[in-house]
């Protein structure tokens, strides 16, 4: 399972996101006991991340898969199913250029796996988002409460992935199409300079 896993660890950091398990599930192609395609949803993904880091470790992946569930792998490997390299790079391309999951991580700078106000503030200002009317988006406590739907103050991987309207999306697929990248050394300056604040 070591080895299946790494086949799917698209970026090679180690562990797996919702959308690369989501991804891996689809192209093994396994089915649910009905016949129907098994889909990796976020309460299946929580299942597998039980740290609740927001991604899956090999050692997640292999203490937390189902027996049935590595029955179902199995079987697709000894029936002669590969790993398509390939296909799998066509799939991440179509599905989505930009992991989501992964920009939410960079910004996420005390590694709880959830933003807090300040944080999620400070992201999108860092991101450079603009309204319609060309003005600088700022993250309003209406705009943080509609991320935050479970009401606890912070904003988990799985209510930023739920609750990016697909606008909000797009323009922050633009600015990482546009080269824009995450300075840490910038990020860690401005964390340390709004704690002292």
């Amino acid at each position: 399972m070591g080895k299946v896993f790494k086949q799917f660890d698209f970026d090679g950091d180690g562990y797996l996101t919702i959308a690369e398990l989501k991804r891996a599930f689809r192209a093994l192609g396994l089915s649910k006991r009905s016949g129907g395609k098994l889909v990796v949803d976020e309460k299946m993904f929580k299942s597998f991340d039980t740290n609740g880091d927001g991604k899956v470790s090999p050692e997640e992946f292999e203490a937390n898969l189902y027996p049935k569930t590595r029955r179902k792998i199995e079987e697709k490997l000894s029936s002669g199913w590969k790993f398509d390299h390939a296909k799998w790079a066509a799939s991440m391309a179509r599905h989505q250029k930009w992991d989501m999951a992964r920009v939410f991580q960079q910004f996420d700078a005390d590694g709880d796996s959830k933003l807090s106000m300040r944080e999620f503030q400070r992201a999108f200002r860092a991101l450079g988002l603009e309204k319609r009317s060309g003005k600088k988006m700022d993250v309003d406590v209406a705009m943080f409460n509609s991320f935050d739907t479970n009401g606890d103050g912070f904003i988990d991987v799985f209510e930023f992935e739920r609750n990016l309207f697909p606008k909000t999306r797009k323009k922050i697929e633009e600015k990482l199409d546009g080269g824009w990248t995450f300075d840490k050394a910038a990020w860690d300056a401005s964390v340390a300079r709004h704690a002292q604040e």
